[in-house]
């Protein structure tokens, strides 16, 4: 039972321990790179989560995990370029998308349809129970 709960206190305890210098770091790390992040949606346009691509989920969580990674880190600077350099290869993959319909077909996956003519389309991949079930959800 010791080994337990000292394993547990290692779980929640930070790397330095506890300290108002370590408290203060997590919240100005947090603020400012939230700030960063408002500013480079607004700076390269934001995206609705319906019209996520594939590429745009991978980007999205890479950002996530980056900024995750730099919160808890040391260094905010190299979090905000690496969050520069994901935002610039979105744009430029969107653009090239834009431009070329091989290029769009290379890094989006298809839409698939579920349901047409208001009845769920055989092979579409999805058991029909499930979207029964999400109907029932949102209605």
């Amino acid at each position: 039972m010791h080994t337990l709960l000292s394993v547990f206190q290692d779980l929640l305890t930070p790397q330095g321990g506890w300290s108002l210098e370590f408290l203060l770091r997590v919240l100005l790390s947090v603020g400012l790179l939230y700030a960063w992040v408002v500013f480079m949606a607004r700076l390269f346009g934001s995206r609705t989560f319906a019209s996520f691509t594939s590429f745009d989920f991978l980007i999205n969580v890479a950002a996530r995990s980056l900024v995750a990674s730099s919160i808890m880190g040391r260094n905010l600077t190299e979090g905000a370029l690496a969050l520069v350099c994901l935002a610039v290869l979105q744009w430029l993959t969107s653009r090239l998308s834009a431009r070329s319909a091989r290029f769009h077909d290379f890094v989006d996956n298809p839409p698939v349809v579920l349901i047409e003519h208001g009845q769920y389309v055989e092979g579409a991949g999805l058991n029909p129970s499930v979207l029964w079930v999400h109907s029932n959800w949102t209605t």
